[in-house]
């Protein structure tokens, strides 16, 4: 497993008055925003498997990331370094299965 820190960011009104945030897609919207949970991801990767993750779009990525609920954490400087009182910024600890990956996408 790859493990990667993933950083989203929320509105904080908006989670008060959610029932529950989905994480998976919280961090996937933050993957197309961002390169650099996929490159972080793609640096731990045998080189001879670099060249196909780089060519998956991110739902496919999605499809070997797993979120353990209990780890994540309230980031106070990168909520801070928003500037928006209203925007609020979580760590969300990501794990990527590059076994399965390598096993079902570089067939």
């Amino acid at each position: 497993m790859i493990n990667v820190d993933c950083v989203i960011y929320c509105d904080a009104l908006s989670i008060l008055f959610s029932d529950k945030a989905n994480l998976k897609e919280l961090v996937k919207n933050q993957m197309y925003q961002s390169d650099y949970e996929t490159d972080c991801i793609c640096n731990e990767l045998e080189p001879d498997y670099c060249d196909r993750f780089s060519e998956c779009d991110i739902e496919t990525v999605m499809k070997y990331i797993s979120i353990d609920e209990n780890q994540v954490a309230f980031d106070y400087g990168e909520s801070e370094a928003c500037g928006d009182l209203r925007c609020v910024a979580f760590r969300v600890p990501i794990c990527f299965d590059e076994y399965e990956f390598i096993k079902e996408e570089c067939k």
